[in-house]
């Protein structure tokens, strides 16, 4: 590996992340042996400790899955013996480490090394990658033929601009950096949110404080979990007859795409069976006497807008007297209270912000510049955008797994992460059979084949909840464009990613 001299390595490829969408596109690039020795020729770098990516970073309670154990694995690599429909965090963590021994990807990874800048060069038709080494603050220079960014959309902590936060004195901290030290038995806790993170962390902890504050801006949708365990008898058949296990997997994939699909469209009766089925799940967990609680619950938008929720002791929790749902909008905070704006002050000892990440800024902190120096964050600004969400015109060689508008409402997104590796890895393919001819190549799509795609994408998503006006949401940037999600069937993106169209890629060369 490079030292802190200004000598870069060179790599074949390098990935940025070492997730689930990581481990995903360095596994394919093994097995289809794109690389002749990938210890050498391939590098991963992640900021954090370990691999899982999100399943590492998100530690909080209750910290779990919300889509089918069976449908969030990976297609090649089955797992037989999930046990939960729904797995807590720490079994994925460790299916999916697992997935990367087996592929020796920890042979490859660099843990706790922070990727600073890349900058393409245009005459020599590669990147220039500088990583910082968290450990010892020193840094290492890199060159690449191809570099894949597999950070997503999810690593990036968000806090509220609340006034007055810093001056807390109390420990406070983000679901995602759960701070594990930090004893909330018989203490005052605010919670901040009321997304996904949110509805797991609030009822694992209400039960031990002493009092639970929790700020909604708009309630989510929430539908019954029907969460259970599979018996030994159902995983010994998983094991034993693999078809069984893959039927189960094709039933759970044909759910999502003919059920689940057509529940985000605002004019489907579809969408409304959904929101009448989240309506009657909240009026068969708080009764009628709490009429003023039901109606704080009582979401404005349509359904599908926000991300629901699958719970089942998410509702039942704002029964008990100690904890309180605020919905007034939070002022300020002092050394040892929050301030609502209606006049509410709340003593607290302790702050969880649950207000999800930073998915409108993608690889917003890291200094990527492409053609003739183009800087992609001026490129992008909050609008990011990709042709199959893989490539973006003027960066050669850069291609994304989770990329820009790959994020999915009602499917799981391994589908989307297998087949944009897939792509990624034939896209790899043609630059490395180039360089054993002599020639260094770069391809990035076209602005037109871009521009056109993403016009066509835009135009689907407006018949989308995930376009309602009537709620903000992670989905969408500053001028309320929905920018991060895939709108049609999963069938439809993997067949668009069928063939590559080299017609559609400007392309780069020199020679070795």
């Amino acid at each position: 590996m490079s030292t802190d001299s200004k000598t870069p390595t060179h790599k074949s490829v390098v990935i940025i992340g070492a997730g689930i969408s990581g481990i995903i596109q360095g596994a394919e690039i093994h097995r289809k042996k794109v690389l002749r020795d990938p210890q050498e020729e391939l590098v991963i770098f992640d900021k954090a400790g370990g691999f899982g990516g999100v399943w590492y970073a998100n530690t909080y309670p209750g910290a779990a899955c919300d889509i089918a154990s069976h449908i969030y694995s990976i297609s090649w690599f089955p797992k037989y013996d999930w046990s939960r429909r729904y797995s807590p965090q720490d079994e994925i963590r460790r299916y999916y480490e697992h997935v990367a021994h087996c592929y020796n990807l920890h042979k490859s990874t660099l843990f706790r090394h922070t990727v600073l800048s890349m900058h393409w060069d245009d005459a020599a038709v590669l990147w220039k990658v500088t990583v910082r080494n968290e450990e010892t603050g020193t840094l290492h220079y890199y060159t690449a033929a191809a570099i894949i960014s597999c950070i997503g959309q999810l690593n990036r902590p968000k806090r509220a601009n609340i006034p007055g936060a810093e001056t807390f004195s109390g420990p406070q901290f983000h679901t995602a950096e759960w701070d594990h030290s930090v004893e909330l038995t018989g203490k005052r806790v605010a919670v901040i949110g009321t997304g996904p993170s949110a509805g797991q962390v609030i009822p694992s902890i209400a039960d031990k404080v002493k009092s639970l504050h929790v700020y909604q801006r708009s309630p989510p949708h929430v539908l019954p979990r029907r969460d259970y365990a599979f018996s030994q008898p159902v995983k010994t058949l998983f094991a034993w007859v693999p078809l069984a296990q893959w039927l189960h997997h094709v039933w759970l994939y044909v759910d999502q795409e003919l059920g689940a699909y057509r529940s985000v469209h605002v004019s489907s009766k579809e969408n409304g069976f959904a929101a009448a089925a989240a309506q009657a799940h909240l009026e068969a967990q708080i009764p009628p006497r709490c009429q003023a609680l039901r109606e704080k619950l009582t979401p404005q938008y349509s359904f599908g807008c926000k991300r629901p929720l699958f719970l089942d002791d998410y509702y039942p929790a704002f029964l008990r007297d100690h904890v309180h749902l605020h919905t007034a909008r939070l002022q300020r905070f002092t050394a040892d209270a929050i301030a609502t704006a209606d006049g509410e002050r709340h003593e607290i000892d302790v702050v969880i912000w649950a207000t999800g990440f930073v998915t409108q800024d993608l690889l917003g902190h890291v200094d990527v510049r492409g053609h003739q120096g183009v800087a992609l964050k001026e490129q992008w600004g909050d609008h990011a955008s990709a042709y199959l969400g893989t490539s973006t015109h003027n960066f050669p060689n850069l291609f994304f797994v989770f990329g820009p508008a790959t994020a999915l409402l009602w499917g799981s997104l391994t589908f989307m992460f297998e087949t944009q590796a897939l792509w990624n890895v034939k896209m790899v393919q043609r630059i490395v059979a180039e360089a054993r001819k002599g020639k260094r190549v770069g391809y990035a799509v076209k602005e037109e084949r871009e521009r056109k795609y993403n016009a066509e994408m835009q135009e689907k998503l407006k018949v989308l909840a995930l376009s309602d006006p009537r709620c903000d949401s992670f989905y969408k940037n500053s001028k309320g464009v929905v920018t991060t999600n895939f709108p049609w069937r999963l069938a439809e993106y993997w067949r668009r990613c069928l063939r590559i169209e080299w017609a559609n890629y400007d392309k780069w060369e020199t020679k070795l």
